[in-house]
């Protein structure tokens, strides 16, 4: 039994919590797609929030390539989460 259905919680956030439950496990997944150093440039803009000019010292790359980088990954997750929830 859910700890949400042992307090009495209401049906609706149990859906809810499944739901999210759901996402999470999805985005996972999708992150675990990428490439290395995708998930890298993602974790120093999202986690770390690094600019782009930041990121490509940190990487010791061009600044164009971690920005092709970021739009690559941004993309394949799109893509993957599109296709999971029948978006385009």
């Amino acid at each position: 039994m859910m700890d949400d259905e042992r307090r009495g919680a209401p049906a609706g956030r149990q859906r809810q919590g499944h739901a999210a439950h759901a996402v999470r496990q999805h985005i996972t997944t999708a992150l675990r797609q990428l490439e290395e150093s995708e998930r890298t440039v993602l974790s120093l803009s999202y986690e770390h929030g690094l600019t782009m000019g930041e990121m490509s010292e940190v990487l010791d790359i061009p600044e164009a390539h971690a920005a092709q980088m970021h739009a690559r990954a941004m993309h394949r997750l799109h893509a993957y989460l599109g296709s999971v929830y029948g978006r385009p």
